[in-house]
């Protein structure tokens, strides 16, 4: 057992009914996470990675059974959590500019910290009407969302693939930003 344990699952299950087959995503998954502390969900395409953190961000409903306490809470509200889609395209589409989305929050946090990372272009960008964010390639979403996410305060970071589209430089920047806030 992890002391200090800031989350807590256990035995969290989900089954779907597809065709008329249950499909067992997830089997009665337990584990905790202390202060400080990163954990990376691994496995094969549809082993329940990405239920398991719809369900953490209260996006799905578990199967009955689980327990979910994070903070000594049974649910986070929306200012203490934030959580990157698996798919960018989600929330990050439309004809909505890069200097609109970031103005949505704190510009000059976000700018700092693209600074800090060497993401040159996000300051760039945050000229008024100078790119949409639709004209982005999937990489430069995923580091526009994720520098937008690290540079606002939350108690909880639910990432779903989030270097995927990434290019190396990009990701070992942002995976050093990560470590190093720990």
């Amino acid at each position: 057992m992890v002391t200090q344990a800031r989350i807590s699952i256990e035995g969290i299950s989900k089954t779907y009914n597809i065709s008329n087959q249950n499909l067992v995503v997830l089997d009665r998954v337990s584990f905790e996470i202390g202060v400080g502390q990163v954990l990376f969900l691994c496995g094969q395409n549809g082993s329940g990675k990405s239920t398991l953190i719809r369900i953490l961000a209260g996006y799905e409903q578990m199967d009955s059974g689980g327990e979910i306490n994070c903070f000594g809470n049974f649910q986070l509200s929306p200012s203490e959590l934030m959580v990157f889609p698996q798919d960018v395209e989600e929330v990050m589409s439309g004809e909505l500019y890069v200097s609109e989305f970031v103005s949505l929050f704190n510009t000059q946090k976000i700018l700092t910290l693209a600074a800090e990372l060497e993401i040159d272009w996000i300051g760039r960008y945050s000229a008024p009407k100078s790119k949409l964010i639709k004209e982005l390639s999937g990489g430069e979403k995923q580091i526009l969302l994720c520098t937008v996410m690290l540079s606002s305060k939350r108690k909880l970071f639910l990432l779903d693939e989030v270097f995927s589209a990434m290019d190396t430089n990009n990701r070992q920047n942002l995976m050093n930003y990560l470590k190093s806030s720990i």
